[in-house]
């Protein structure tokens, strides 16, 4: 399950952050992880989720306590079989100076029908960065393969693509990539049946942290990494750079602490679908000392999709082993320097809800080798996701709905941590119930750049300056404590994403609904009137359910407006496409309280325009 976490090392004299995610962890999978982490649990956790009805329960927000058990999520929930990517025909030496021969004469048959190993022509290119879309080959060496003898690959070869032949037809392509002796780049300053090994070891080896009031802040990926990786809403963003070119000049998290003295890391297992290169620009320069993307980029060359929007195998090795095996030989940089570092998965959690449960063994793996490496005691991880499954026949339940909302975040701290920093590590367990976002990590982070700033003494002395403060900030480090007070509205989380509001059901032929239902389809149409010519206007088919959104109601203290809220899920034609969005009416005017979102996939139906928001409205005249 690749959410990766954030991996923060934290150590006594050196220390790192790492940041993984999975991105688009499916809820289940995180509900799953949640249920065994109680499971195994031999302490009273904040949160029983066997027995409580709510995680968070606040004077600010109720957020219900989802069932991770229930029949409705075992209808969807499949065993799923672990992919095949084949048998390598060759593998790399420890310290990345030789490539040896991997299979036996019999596996050489079997998996390449060759017989003589001396009837295989190989050459390997040397290849480097040239843009975040292009790589350039330094170099081309050609070699012979033996059983007994290893090939010697030149000096300074560090990123590799190998190609080999038998009678002109290509048999095998792979790609090695060696960090032993590459420099740092100094191009920048500055029971659901998931996860329960990897929840096991958390729990019996590891002091951590699950936050059960964690609420996305937006719709999709980049909106809500955004603020994870800026403090910064993407609107925000633009006041500092143009994110329709590339993103250097943007105010990533890791130009601070690259100021501070730390390397830093970045890499994202499926190069068509990152955070900064999916419709946008990239990078002009290397962001981080380390960068996945260089050597991910060549590999996907040699990939094959299983469906949807992912893929199974770049080469012989999945997305997923590509991007652990480079975390892996960042091992003696995170041992030996001030380290942060952001990897996200993607490739087995986008647009599948049951592959996930493929993700137990590697990151379980993972949490082992850097047991194993002492790097954990040096560490501060935040396992983590950006939102829940956000398409498909389950996001269209009561429970898939929920979960979208609230996606994974445990932090994962050296034993030691909470002796040292006692109050903050109190505050960070009394946040577990209470509603968090990613704005509130970005300021975790920012504190853990120097660990003076989360010290007793400090703790005390910001927990005096916010209680003084006139309006709530929509940043709050974790090591802080959450106002109980906090509401969505106070957290900057729009109305559409607040999974603290209790719907009451209202019938779809009551006159409100009918209102509501119109208005969106009209909203719909006047953002489709510019490209009427390429996309069919849209009729409203049939509305699937309605709500209001009662927290305004129960903690109307809190919130600044007297109004009605309506949700409505609704389908239009042509397309059949399933959206949702909140109608607000208030002194006789009504308005969308946010965006409208789109819940089920739109496939190839809107090819004939590129722009990402219109997408999803557009159904293409044929």
């Amino acid at each position: 399950m690749v959410t990766f976490v954030k991996f923060a090392n934290i150590g006594s004299t050196k220390w790192c952050i790492l940041i993984g995610g999975l991105l688009c962890l499916i809820v289940s999978v995180v509900s799953g992880l949640s249920y065994y982490l109680s499971k195994y649990s031999n302490t009273v956790d904040p949160v029983d989720i066997k027995t409580k009805s709510y995680f968070v329960d606040t004077p600010g927000c109720r957020l219900l306590a989802l069932n991770v058990m229930n029949d409705q999520l075992r209808k969807y929930v499949k065993k799923v079989k672990e992919f095949d990517c084949g048998t390598p025909l060759l593998r790399i030496s420890k310290n990345g100076s030789q490539l040896w021969v991997n299979v036996d004469k019999k596996g050489l048959f079997k998996m390449y029908n060759v017989t003589k190993l001396e009837d295989i022509e190989c050459f390997y290119h040397i290849f480097d960065r040239r843009t975040d879309f292009r790589n350039i080959f330094l170099d081309t060496v050609v070699f012979k393969l033996s059983y007994q003898k290893p090939v010697e690959l030149k000096k300074h070869a560090d990123l590799l693509r190998v190609e080999c032949s038998h009678e002109n037809q290509l048999i095998y392509k792979d790609g090695f990539h060696v960090l032993n002796h590459r420099k740092p780049s100094d191009s920048v300053k500055g029971e659901d049946e998931k996860m329960p090994k990897t929840a096991e070891f958390i729990k019996q080896n590891l002091s951590h942290v699950e936050f059960f009031g964690y609420n996305k802040v937006d719709e999709n990926t980049f909106p809500n990494l955004i603020p994870l990786l800026t403090g910064l809403k993407t609107k925000q963003l633009s006041k500092f750079c143009n994110i329709s070119r590339e993103m250097d000049d943007c105010p990533i998290i890791w130009k601070q602490f690259k100021e501070a003295g730390y390397k830093t890391a970045y890499g994202e297992d499926l190069q068509h679908l990152t955070l900064f290169q999916y419709n946008r620009a990239g990078f002009k320069k290397q962001p981080t000392d380390f960068y996945f993307r260089t050597f991910a980029l060549e590999m996907s060359k040699f990939s094959w999709r299983r469906g949807g929007n992912t893929y199974a195998c770049y080469g012989k090795r999945t997305p997923l082993e590509l991007l652990l095996d480079y975390v892996r030989n960042l091992a003696p940089f995170m041992q030996y320097n001030d380290f942060f570092s952001l990897f996200w998965t993607i490739s087995l959690s986008h647009d599948y809800l049951n592959a996930p449960q493929l993700l137990d063994k590697p990151i379980l793996n993972l949490l082992k080798f850097f047991d194993s490496t002492k790097i954990l005691n040096k560490t501060a991880i935040f396992l983590m996701s950006d939102h829940g499954l956000r398409l498909g026949d389950y996001r269209l339940t009561h429970q898939g709905e929920m979960e979208d909302m609230e996606p994974l975040l445990i932090a994962l701290l050296p034993k030691w941590f909470e002796a040292k920093y006692p109050e903050a590590t109190k505050n960070m367990r009394i946040n577990a119930n209470r509603l968090t976002t990613h704005f509130d990590v970005y300021a975790t982070m920012l504190d853990l750049i120097d660990l003076e700033y989360i010290s007793d003494v400090s703790i005390q002395n910001r927990i005096i300056e916010l209680t003084k403060r006139s309006h709530m900030p929509r940043s709050i480090s974790l090591f802080l404590p959450i106002p109980d007070r906090r509401t969505c509205f106070l957290a900057d989380i729009p109305d559409t994403y607040c999974g603290c509001f209790d719907r009451i059901s209202i019938p779809i032929n009551e006159s409100i609904v009918q209102f509501a239902a119109k208005f969106i389809v009209d909203e719909i149409n006047q953002i489709l009137e510019p490209h009427l010519t390429k996309c069919a206007q849209l009729k409203l088919h049939l509305i699937r359910h309605a709500s209001f959104m009662s927290n305004a109601i129960r903690f109307k203290e809190y919130h600044p407006f007297r109004l009605q809220d309506v949700f409505v899920q609704l389908q239009t034609v042509p397309g059949y496409g399933i959206f949702e969005a909140t109608v607000r009416s208030t002194a006789g005017r009504s308005t969308l309280s946010d965006d409208i979102t789109r819940i089920n996939r739109y496939e190839n139906q809107s090819y004939c325009v590129d722009d990402a928001n219109l997408k999803k409205f557009c159904r293409c005249k044929i």
